[in-house]
């Protein structure tokens, strides 16, 4: 009897870690739908995601064109990026963003797919194609917070074409 508990013990956490970032993800997903500010500060790592977004909008070494002026679009890149990305990356930011994407986007929000990356790291998807929005999760001890987002910046209602993600 005492094996058959502590198995029952051992499956029922394994089920609960296993489960969690899906949970955690449906919460952070359903409070950027209904616009909980306050909810969604709580469950964002700003800083982290600040920085991930900012390191994608910079050029690399390989993309900017070489001497003097790849030094100028760099620059650029890095200032009126980084500028708009720490103007932008705030709760209420993330509430309009979502608000921008469209109405498919959150009606998909009730209903993410979520995966995991790694043992410290998991995604959640909402919608499909062009209208997917992707938070990407990391354990902080017992708790998940968001470190990235991805998503198809051609997609929204004032786009005329749909670029290939």
């Amino acid at each position: 009897m005492k094996r058959l508990l502590a198995l029952l013990l051992v499956a029922g956490a394994a089920t609960a870690l296993y489960l969690w970032p899906s949970l955690v993800a449906r919460e952070v997903l359903s409070d950027l739908a209904r616009g909980d500010e306050e909810a969604v500060a709580a469950a964002v790592d700003f800083a982290a995601l600040r920085a991930n977004l900012k390191a994608r909008l910079t050029p690399s070494e390989a993309e900017a064109p070489a001497g003097l002026v790849g030094e100028i679009v760099r620059g650029l890149a890095k200032t009126v990026g980084g500028g708009l990305v720490d103007t932008l990356v705030t709760p209420s930011g993330l509430v309009a963003f979502v608000e921008l994407k469209g109405e498919a986007t959150k009606r998909a929000l009730a209903d993410p797919k979520v995966r995991w990356i790694d043992p410290a790291h998991a995604e959640a998807t909402a919608g499909e194609g062009d209208d997917a929005l992707t938070l990407v999760f990391e354990r902080r001890g017992l708790d998940w917070k968001v470190v990235d987002l991805r998503f198809d910046v051609s997609s929204g209602p004032a786009s005329q074409s749909r670029a290939v993600p």
